[in-house]
């Protein structure tokens, strides 16, 4: 597979933001990213998509700037909104009112993640790239930003039937 071009979207904010989202994702890199990856991608992408909307206050008014860099291992994901100024957090995931979980699935899914402030909030994700895509060059990744977290306790992954110039 032929590696990508970064993309960059301003995306209108609303209820409609986390599809639209999905579907230029799907657009722009359904021929760069195996399957399984793309998948993971979209649904990371829905999710953190769907918080700015929900908990930052980002309506049809808003902007949501996506960013999305292929890179020798990682793919990393960038969004930075209009909205509030809080931190994307995680919390324990409500199982009878349903929320909670997006974040849960970004710790879980991802290598590592983190949030910036530059001076608007910026919520960031990378994905590794499987081996078989990922090329053996050492010191191509670029220095860590924003705080590090984990991919949970015991680092495994939350498997699911479901699959974000």
């Amino acid at each position: 597979m032929t590696r990508p071009k970064d993309l960059r979207v301003v995306l209108d904010g609303g209820e409609a933001a986390p599809g639209h989202a999905r579907r230029v994702l799907a657009d722009h890199l359904a021929s760069h990213l195996p399957a399984g990856l793309l998948g993971d991608l979209q649904l990371l992408v829905t999710e953190i998509v769907a918080n700015s909307v929900r908990h930052g206050g980002v309506g049809e008014d808003g902007k949501l700037d996506l960013r999305v860099s292929v890179g020798d291992r990682h793919v990393r994901v960038e969004l930075r909104d209009t909205g509030i100024q809080a931190d994307p957090r995680l919390r324990t995931p409500d199982f009878t009112g349903g929320g909670g979980f997006g974040m849960v699935l970004v710790s879980r899914i991802s290598e590592r993640w983190g949030v910036e402030h530059e001076p608007n909030v910026v919520m960031w994700f990378e994905l590794a790239l499987p081996a078989a895509e990922a090329p053996q060059a050492a010191g191509t990744e670029k220095p860590e930003r924003g705080r590090r977290h984990g991919r949970g306790v015991d680092g495994s992954l939350l498997r699911l039937a479901i699959q974000w110039s």
